[in-house]
């Protein structure tokens, strides 16, 4: 699964370098420290890859289906530059792989991986339990903040915290993608008019397993084709045309790559409010002996959600930080009877303010009815919303801070 993640990490970055171009007069970001940009990504992709080894092939077909909440706070800004901090949030994923005569299915999202094996559900397990290093784990993506320094043209100068999330995905290093981005022309652009980029990036050891991959070359074309209103809002549309090619001639493998799509950008701050784009990848060369093919075809869609970071964002964040061992008994809660007066959790009542221990943490029962409980950790002043389904079961945990609803 090295090689999707990867793909997917690659063209986010090459398409967030894509979407903030053009206007026809000087473009520049305008962000002011405490501002936020909230977006919605999402990518589909179908990988056809094929390994010969011994005279023998084995192929492998995987429709892949990727979304997430990404929120780009500014932190701080000067003349020249701002500091930004990014956070990631709802990631959720759908995998259809058949290899081998076997199809299999599997759904992630921030809590854990549901595996499917002929339509049956095989495997239900928390993010904490699941130890198989092939599946990438998505919801370690709830406990990273990225922080950057961009140039008022739109260049990314440095990413602070790359190292972060390179140990959340092993082989993936943040920090490789510094190349990855587009800076705005220095000159006012009218309708027609195009400019390009070419950035080399240092991608080895880029899609993880330990391949060599080495230098690659970008080359983007950018052509400011309208003005018109998007949302009511006065904006840029730009066409992007882009390729992406290895350099190196002893990397492990050979990277082919373009890109074709459509971004909106705002034209009074720079800020991106749509993007689309299709692409096409290649992937060819001798790994571990064998010979391998991967051929990869997908869109993707950036969609600008707003000028605040979601509350699930920060739920999720605060699960992520929870004792994985109490969130796992959090979970196993069942409520079996449910009173006017108390109800029955495992096999003891309990009535408002009384103290439920779970996982030997003493929490106080707030408030509870028919369909969801309130319980409260006095010591980290966290407050558990937990829905529970017509047999009492756990559906869905929300913590809170400092309040109950």
């Amino acid at each position: 699964m090295r090689v999707p993640v990867s793909i997917f990490c690659l063209f986010v970055f090459s398409m967030t370098a894509a979407v903030v171009a053009g206007e026809p007069i000087l473009l520049k970001y305008k962000l002011e420290p405490g501002e936020v940009q909230s977006y919605q990504v999402s990518m589909d992709l179908r990988v056809d890859a094929a390994v010969k080894q011994g005279g023998k092939t084995e192929s492998t077909k995987i429709d892949m289906h990727v979304g997430m909440g990404v929120a780009l706070k500014c932190i701080s800004s000067d003349e020249n530059e701002f500091i930004c901090e990014a956070c990631f949030y709802s990631p959720q994923a759908e995998l259809n792989m058949e290899a081998m005569g076997t199809r299999v299915r599997a759904v992630m999202d921030y809590s854990g991986v549901k595996m499917y094996k002929g339509g049956k559900l095989v495997k239900s397990v928390q993010w904490s339990d699941f130890n198989d290093p092939s599946m990438p784990n998505i919801g370690d993506l709830s406990k990273v903040r990225i922080r950057c320094r961009i140039g008022r043209n739109g260049e990314l100068l440095e990413i602070y915290d790359g190292e972060e999330l390179a140990k959340k995905f092993p082989g993936f290093d943040f920090d490789q993608m510094m190349g990855q981005q587009i800076v705005f022309p220095t000159h006012p652009i009218d309708i027609g008019e195009s400019w390009e980029a070419t950035i080399d990036t240092d991608f080895d050891n880029g899609i993880g397993c330990g391949i060599s991959v080495g230098k690659i070359e970008n080359k983007f074309k950018y052509t400011l084709s309208k003005i018109g209103k998007y949302n009511g809002v006065r904006c840029a549309v730009i066409d992007v045309k882009g390729t992406t090619t290895t350099k190196e001639k002893d990397s492990d493998i050979k990277l082919n790559q373009t890109v074709n799509g459509t971004t909106i950008v705002e034209l009074e701050t720079g800020k991106v409010m749509f993007a689309k784009a299709d692409v096409a990848q290649s992937i060819d060369g001798e790994i571990s002996g064998a010979d391998v093919n991967v051929s990869t075809t997908g869109s993707m869609t950036i969609r600008y959600n707003g000028n605040r970071i979601p509350s699930e964002a920060i739920e999720e964040e605060m699960l992520a930080r929870i004792d994985p061992d109490l969130l796992k008994a959090l979970n196993e809660i069942r409520v079996p009877i449910v009173l006017v007066d108390r109800i029955k959790i495992g096999d003891k009542f309990y009535k408002v303010r009384d103290i439920v221990v779970v996982n030997n943490t003493k929490m106080r029962l707030l408030k509870f009815s028919e369909d969801r409980i309130y319980l409260k950790d006095d010591k980290s002043g966290i407050i558990y919303k937990i829905l529970m389904n017509f047999r009492g079961e756990v559906t869905s945990i929300k913590p809170l801070m400092g309040k109950q609803g």
